[in-house]
């Protein structure tokens, strides 16, 4: 469910952590003068800790990584393992949940797709009117849609990690916080309600519900309209009463001629979504 944080707490016990077992701050200085810089680092299980000299700490890292000491996220990260993480780091720690103010979260749902996770990637056009655009990464083939406040993005897991069973990974980045914060979640407090993480769930599907997947047809060659609508930049150049219109019969092609891929994703993201946060 939850994956990536960035949170920042204010006057922060600065003692408390530079005295922590489990921590071990470095500072930085200014190469040519030798002069420190405010700010210490200290990394534990994925989780960077960051303390200025103001008493600002940032806490960022995968709290879905922690779970698994820092090493990987690619098995299933449950409602228990949530509360568990986030208790361990508020007792481990002395940071309270509810001062823990949520600057970039990363939701998503890790799921075995009904076809080859390449083919969806490589079928995916746009979400809402952004085209998905490769992104370069060390391991495994990456999708990402770019909004003001978040980002839209697809992965192959199972190459990430060298998995052996097909993987996919379909996560909401938000980068700013308004939408989240407008369903109720603002700290890492909020993390714990299932009512809030419900809200999340939703987000979820109904982003997935804005993506445009290219569906081959099972039934007969393409026509040339049907070629038409594998260009993603065909339907972003289109007006939006033309684009209306051309979805209504995208839809009926889909329904009549092909697998209808899109919709088994994404009952398999809901369903997994539910079974998580169920567990």
């Amino acid at each position: 469910m939850v994956d990536f944080i960035k949170m920042v707490i204010k006057d922060c016990d600065q003692k408390l952590l530079d005295a922590h077992p489990d921590l071990e701050f470095i500072g930085s200085y200014f190469c040519d003068t030798g002069e420190l810089l405010n700010v210490r680092k200290a990394r534990y299980r994925n989780l960077d800790f960051i303390i200025y000299d103001s008493g600002l700490l940032i806490v960022k890292g995968s709290l879905h990584k922690y779970k698994n000491q820092g090493i990987h996220n690619y098995d299933d990260f449950t409602y228990h393992d949530l509360l568990t993480v986030l208790d361990d780091i508020s007792k481990r720690f002395g940071l309270p949940l509810n001062k823990c103010i949520l600057r970039n979260c990363e939701v998503g749902v890790n799921i075995e797709p009904p076809l080859p996770t390449n083919i969806v990637l490589e079928s995916l056009l746009t979400h809402k009117q952004t085209v998905f655009k490769d992104v370069s990464v060390k391991r495994g083939f990456y999708k990402q849609a770019f909004h003001h406040q978040y980002l839209v993005k697809v992965y192959d897991k199972s190459m990430q990690y060298g998995l052996k069973n097909a993987c996919l990974r379909f996560e909401l980045k938000f980068t700013r916080m308004e939408i989240l914060n407008k369903n109720g979640v603002v700290t890492l407090d909020d993390l714990r309600s299932k009512e809030r993480l419900q809200c999340i769930g939703n987000l979820l599907t109904n982003e997935w519900n804005n993506i445009l997947l290219y569906e081959h047809s099972n039934l007969r060659n393409p026509t040339k309209r049907e070629l038409k609508w594998k260009d993603p930049y065909y339907w972003q150049r289109l007006k939006k009463q033309h684009r209306y219109r051309e979805k209504l019969r995208y839809k009926r092609y889909v329904h009549s001629f092909t697998g209808q891929n899109h919709l088994s994703l994404a009952m398999k993201i809901e369903k997994r979504y539910s079974c998580l946060i169920n567990s």
